[in-house]
């Protein structure tokens, strides 16, 4: 499209993949069983910190 700017737009979506990971984790947390959880608990913590410092300061 003449004037976008695609890296921009780039840019912009890069923090989506780390978020929807994150939102991903968090709804199989919710669908498996409590024992379960100790070993995937840290899992959708780690992805918003990924989805933070990619979106930076």
């Amino acid at each position: 499209m003449p004037g976008s700017d695609p890296r921009r737009a780039v840019d912009l979506l890069r923090p989506v993949a780390p978020l929807r990971q994150a939102a991903v984790y968090a709804m199989f947390l919710a669908a498996i069983e409590p024992a379960e959880h100790p070993y995937h608990a840290h899992d959708v913590p780690a992805a918003s910190a990924r989805a933070a410092a990619v979106a930076g300061p």
